[in-house]
């Protein structure tokens, strides 16, 4: 098993993230969420996540595809956060967990050529349909 190390320097809308860990292992880093746009959300803002179960054998395959979602989905305009995340219970479980500056935002993604291919891609790798759901956030304190 390899560890990573995060150190974080600087204010909370100015994070530097230094990653210390085997060379082989460092890759290109895309920060999935605008911390700035984040602690300026709306009552607007719609929280979207995408649920997929791979078929066994094909998490990996599947992974691939929707990292490659992420960083011209962190490149729109209406995008606070785009974070892929694997089930702790089983592997083959995933979710884009996203944040988007309201509904408008998420249906001009849903619009854009690379989401548009998505079925395509992904045709196999699921064991079952892609499930979304979307939320709208409940403040404390209001």
């Amino acid at each position: 098993m390899h560890y990573m190390y995060l150190s974080f320097l600087g204010s909370a809308s100015d994070r530097v993230v230094y990653l210390s860990m085997p060379a082989q292992f460092k890759t290109a880093m895309v920060t999935t969420t605008d911390l700035q746009k984040f602690q300026n959300r709306t009552d607007k803002s719609i929280r979207c996540l995408a649920f997929f179960k791979a078929r066994p054998g094909k998490s990996e395959k599947l992974e691939s595809i929707l990292l490659d979602l992420v960083e011209p989905t962190r490149g729109e305009p209406g995008n606070i956060a785009y974070v892929l995340h694997r089930s702790t219970k089983d592997p083959d479980s995933l979710v884009f967990d996203e944040v988007w500056t309201d509904m408008a935002a998420l249906e001009a993604h849903l619009r854009k050529p690379y989401l548009q291919a998505l079925p395509e891609k992904i045709n196999g790798l699921l064991q079952e349909p892609v499930r979304i759901e979307t939320y709208t956030e409940i403040r404390a304190g209001k």
